[in-house]
């Protein structure tokens, strides 16, 4: 069933025949769509200071920036609309950072049906969509608290104990603890094991 009413709806790649192939097949999942096309983060984010949109599907890389270093300011811009992220290679790392902002993530080679079907349940429900292709790996990030999640950044930031302490503002047990719980959860024994394990890809 297609998405009732008028849809305004911006693709952002920096290939324009990537951004005519991503509207070809997610035009049947709504009812009146109109669709815009950027080729640059600072086209998006020029289109999103003077125009609202429904629906964004968006690349993750480009020619000027890269969205898990923009993806707060793109939200900030556009809160109301629903963030699609489609990309061919996410690492663990950028996917925890844009699945902050973003409705569903998915893969590029993802079939038409799945893109339809994840535009329509993220309208319908409003809950995060992810096609990951490594689920495993996903389930296990799940599993970690938010602030776990937060001393997970900080150590792929290169941060250690002290830093963390005056960056999240808690005791140093207390990150010693947390660092342990992440390792754990993970099934992963250092600090080496879990750069590794972040910088390969979840999608």
């Amino acid at each position: 069933m297609s998405i009732a009413g008028e849809k305004k709806i911006l693709i952002a790649d920096d290939h324009m025949v990537v951004c005519r192939g991503i509207e070809a097949m997610v035009k049947p999942a709504f009812e009146n769509p109109t669709f815009f096309h950027v080729n640059t983060m600072a086209q998006l984010l020029a289109e999103l200071s003077n125009t609202s949109y429904d629906a964004l599907l968006l690349d993750v890389n480009y020619t000027d920036a890269n969205l898990t270093d923009t993806i707060a300011l793109v939200k900030e811009k556009a809160p109301e609309s629903k963030i699609f992220v489609f990309t061919s290679g996410l690492s663990f790392k950028e996917f925890n950072i844009i699945k902050k902002y973003a409705n569903a993530i998915l893969t590029k080679q993802s079939e038409a049906d799945t893109f339809v079907a994840t535009i329509d349940d993220v309208f319908q429900n409003g809950k995060f969509v992810c096609s990951p292709l490594n689920e495993e790996k996903v389930q296990k990030l799940e599993s970690l608290t938010e602030r776990e999640l937060d001393i997970l950044e900080c150590m792929l930031d290169g941060m250690g104990n002290k830093e963390m302490v005056y960056h999240l503002d808690i005791k140093e047990s207390t990150i010693s603890t947390l660092r342990k719980r992440i390792l754990e959860k993970l099934d992963l024994t250092n600090n080496v094991e879990l750069l590794n394990y972040f910088t390969e890809s979840v999608i």
